[in-house]
């Protein structure tokens, strides 16, 4: 999967410009087994409604539905 613009974000603080690029892709592998499957989804499911980071593909502060989205379109299995 290529980089697209959803992947980059760009902070500007004072004279300072950092930008990060971050893969949705990447991130919806939860347990790091280098694949997005069902295990990652689940360990999801269990974080609904939490504000565990590891989970929060989409990174608007919350588990939720958004975030199961994302990692099923990412499953390879």
């Amino acid at each position: 999967a290529g980089v697209d613009s959803s992947d980059i974000t760009t902070t500007a603080i004072k004279s300072q410009v950092n930008t990060e690029i971050y893969s949705y892709a990447k991130a919806s592998d939860i347990n790091g087994d280098g694949k997005v499957t069902l295990a990652d989804l689940a360990v999801a499911l269990l974080k609904y409604q939490t504000a565990e980071k590891i989970c929060d593909i989409n990174r608007d502060g919350v588990v939720n539905v958004m975030d199961y989205v994302m990692i099923s379109s990412y499953m390879s299995e």
